[in-house]
């Protein structure tokens, strides 16, 4: 692995050496609670979506571009991924005829109705 550049954050590096154990870990002892593994997807993903935009924001600062295209470039992406998410649950729900939870349908339910409110003025 090669060393963190001197400005890199300490944790960051640390944090990505623990990442890095971790990918080892779960390929040779996949036995790790549900509710742990599900934590650590979403974690994962909020932090892989932070940094990528992160990275597009201080590249459009970089190149002198204007922040408001990387942003909205952005806020397609995220869309796209909603759009594939829904259609993902969507499929399994088809396929295996998963059932959730009342509470969970509510929340997601609650979740939807405030976006679209903030879509639709």
């Amino acid at each position: 692995m090669p060393p963190a550049p001197k400005m890199f954050p300490d944790s960051l590096h640390r944090l990505i050496i623990e990442l890095q154990i971790a990918d080892v870990t779960l390929k040779t002892d996949p036995n790790v609670e549900g509710t742990v593994l599900r934590e650590l997807r979403q974690a994962l993903d909020n932090l892989r979506m932070t940094a990528w935009t992160v990275s597009e924001l201080q590249n459009a600062r970089d190149t002198r571009r204007d922040t408001r295209a990387a942003v909205s470039f952005l806020t397609g992406e995220r869309v796209r991924r909603i759009r594939r998410m829904v259609d993902d649950f969507s499929a399994d729900l088809d396929r295996d005829g998963t059932m959730c939870p009342a509470s969970t349908i509510n929340e997601l339910e609650a979740s939807v109705q405030a976006l679209r409110k903030r879509l639709c003025g």
